[in-house]
């Protein structure tokens, strides 16, 4: 898990004495900008130049530099800076010294030194002491417990899920505190002062160009010190959604020709059976399994089954389509985040698509809609008629989601990750279909007929069809 401290606010140092904190400098992300340093920025009226003592431990006559603290000139702290000697003083401007906590305080106001301001002629302008506490603060988050992945392998999590928060601060220094997420900062989700809270993630998920720039932060505010001074700890915490689907083996096109099949009444069709196997991803193209799910989980459903969109022009085939169709109709959990979406038309009937022609002695015949048999030349035109397909505009559609933490309720909301709610049904309840998910597929399904012979004598010569099925897959 990445964490990071920052000292938020300078110390203006003129004639008066100065109480502050230091953050600890206990960061273990990769930061762009060093900030783990209090500030201060030393002008006086009628000074010139100003000497820095070097820091000691009170009481005991020891320096505090390196092992409790170190000063540095620059903000990025690579050059250091050096006490106990004079730094001249920029016309209009001040001399700059970032401090930075290595060793937490033992108790408050353990460190202290002196600062002197000269005048032109070398005269004393002022001298006061500074008094400070270096304090260690630290902020942990865990996902709770509810599938996928610790939260400390990415640092990400599904929307709506929930987490623990909680900050330790030593030494105990008067303070107020703030708990707050990014970019949703009007809303603290913990009083002032509560150090351990619950934090309830949003409906939307982070922005691929916001990864690890939405961060839970804890604020500390001291009290008695000098200004406003605040530490900050913070944590990224990217909230994820299934928002895509890939196919590892990179299969888009699936479907080979059926042998020549005969309309005898106790005949059967099988023409497809294939097995897509999804993997849902989040908005980073990584598998959505490597986020905490910290009790949600992501779902999926289907519109297959919906009126209209696998559909045959040969009645008792469609009714045969609406019965037996084995689909996701209904929202479902998926906690290995994978959907294995299986192509499967196998052993239909040949009665289904057959007819009886009682010119030919009740002989079975493939129906008119797929021979194209035209009654005037008394020819059959078979190639390219659709047996069954996907309807035009249409597409199997599968869509993704999130199911909300509540597992008693008989109606738990599901999420897109962009903004749109649907209902998730559980075994008590009816399912209500919500709109606005975005499609994760278009993909596209027919069988047509490719090839035809004629196969017999006289009026009894019987058309024998060959069907190509083809399924495509088109990922968003």
């Amino acid at each position: 898990m990445r964490l990071s401290t920052a000292d938020i606010g300078a110390i203006s140092v003129n004639c008066t004495p100065v109480t502050f904190i230091v953050s600890k400098n206990n960061d273990n992300a990769l930061e762009t900008v060093e900030d783990n340093g209090r500030r201060f920025d030393f002008s006086a009226p009628g000074a010139i130049k100003v000497l820095v003592a070097e820091p000691e431990i009170r009481g005991t006559g020891n320096t505090a530099v390196p092992s409790r603290v170190k000063g540095w000139k620059d903000s990025q702290m690579t050059q250091p800076f050096v006490f106990n000697r004079f730094h001249n003083i920029p016309a209009g401007g001040a001399v700059t010294m970032y401090l930075e906590g290595k060793k937490t305080s033992s108790s408050i106001n353990d460190i202290v030194f002196e600062i002197q301001f000269n005048d032109a002629n070398n005269q004393t302008v002022c001298g006061q002491p500074a008094q400070g506490t270096v304090v260690e603060v630290n902020p942990k988050f865990n996902a709770q417990a509810g599938g996928g992945s610790r939260f400390s392998a990415q640092n990400k999590m599904l929307i709506r899920g929930r987490g623990n928060v909680k900050a330790t601060v030593r030494p105990n220094i008067p303070q107020e505190t703030e708990w707050t997420y990014g970019p949703y900062r009007t809303t603290p989700f913990a009083d002032a002062s509560v150090l351990e809270t619950t934090f309830d993630a949003p409906e939307r998920i982070t922005r691929l160009a916001n990864i690890d720039q939405h961060r839970v932060k804890f604020t500390l505010r001291a009290r008695g010190v000098t200004g406003r001074q605040t530490i900050e700890g913070t944590i990224p915490v990217n909230l994820t959604a299934p928002v895509r689907l890939s196919l590892p083996n990179n299969r888009r096109i699936a479907g080979r020709p059926t042998n020549f099949v005969a309309p005898r009444k106790n005949g059967s069709l099988s023409l497809i059976n294939v097995r897509f196997r999804y993997v849902m991803l989040d908005q980073t193209g990584e598998p959505i399994r490597r986020s905490a799910y910290a009790g949600c989980a992501p779902v999926t459903r289907e519109n297959i089954g919906d009126p209209g969109v696998l559909v045959s022009i040969i009645p008792q085939l469609n009714n045969y389509i609406r019965r037996n169709l084995r689909h996701t109709p209904k929202w479902k959990i998926k906690r290995d985040g994978r959907i294995n979406d299986t192509i499967r038309v196998f052993n239909v009937k040949n009665s289904l698509i057959t007819f009886r022609n009682s010119s030919t002695g009740g002989q079975r015949r493939f129906a008119n809609e797929i021979t194209g048999w035209n009654p005037v030349t008394r020819r059959f035109h078979p190639i390219g008629r659709i047996l069954m397909q996907v309807a035009t505009g249409q597409s199997h559609i599968w869509v993704l989601g999130v199911k909300d933490r509540e597992p008693n309720q008989r109606r738990s909301r599901v999420f897109s990750g962009r903004g749109h709610t649907d209902r998730f049904r559980s075994p008590l309840s009816s399912f209500i279909y919500g709109s606005g998910f975005p499609p994760a597929t278009r993909n596209r399904f027919h069988v047509r007929t490719i090839d035809f012979r004629l196969v017999g004598a006289g009026t009894s010569r019987n058309p024998h069809l060959r069907f190509s099925p083809t399924y495509t897959v088109h990922l968003q």
